[in-house]
């Protein structure tokens, strides 16, 4: 679970659909491709997460990897070159945005750094700290994050 600050509310798999139009098992690979401006994470430019939902529609239903992109993004600009792509009247392909992610390798690696947090890069001293702190209490009233670093120093 996670709670959304914007949306003042704790998003888990039961809900999630409710606030995202992706797959849960693709949050982490959307952000490594468009970054995340909350974060000040830049991503690979023309490419943003609505693009990628219209041309790889399967991101909403099962989990898709940086790689399965990459080579759908290169399917997808073959067929718009010899001219087999179906658009719609008006619809205006994001051809560059596709080569950026054809050849984004550089910035999902920095990417996948900054936004992975499965594998955190801390000593287990560290991580035994933060497990310390998350299981004490903290008063109900003064939950904020001034309060909680006070608390940790």
């Amino acid at each position: 679970s996670i709670y959304l600050e914007n949306k003042k509310e704790i998003i888990n798999k039961d809900n999630y659909y409710w606030s995202f139009d992706h797959h849960p098992s693709n949050l982490v690979t959307l952000k490594i491709i468009c970054g995340d401006k909350s974060d000040n994470i830049a991503g690979v430019k023309g490419i943003s997460e609505d693009t990628l939902l219209k041309y790889i529609p399967e991101i909403k239903d099962r989990k898709v990897t940086v790689n399965e992109i990459m080579k759908k993004s290169k399917i997808l600009l073959d067929a718009y070159n010899d001219g087999t792509l179906k658009r719609e009247k008006g619809d205006k392909f994001p051809k560059s945005g596709f080569e950026n992610v054809i050849n984004g390798r550089e910035i999902f690696i920095l990417n996948k750094k900054l936004v992975d947090l499965s594998d955190p890069k801390l000593k287990q001293e560290h991580k035994d700290e933060i497990i310390l702190i998350s299981e004490s209490p903290l008063d109900d009233n003064n939950r904020g994050s001034k309060n909680l670093i006070k608390y940790i120093e």
